[in-house]
């Protein structure tokens, strides 16, 4: 596994927001320790565990003015990590 990858997930960073405690901001991406992520305008979020080699990806639009909604992403996330880590 690339260096980079292992040293994100061993290292994690402060925790990314308050809807989402469980996981932490490390180089650009979420990590709980297992999985990355990492999110894009509008709702997209895209979820890797190197573990299974599975990658989940979400493409959708939050149509409000800042165009993010804290609660959504934090569920999608918590969706997606077990999606990941089942397969």
């Amino acid at each position: 596994m690339p260096p980079f990858i292992e040293e994100t997930r061993r290292n994690p960073g402060p925790v990314y927001s308050k809807t989402r405690d469980w996981t932490r901001y490390s180089r650009q991406v979420n990590t709980d320790g297992t999985f990355l992520g990492h999110g894009g305008y509008g709702g997209q979020f895209m979820l890797a565990n190197p573990d299974t080699g599975t990658v989940v990806v979400y493409f959708g639009v939050i149509e409000n003015a800042s165009a993010s909604d804290p609660d959504f992403s934090a569920e999608l996330a918590a969706q997606e990590a077990a999606v990941a880590g089942r397969l």
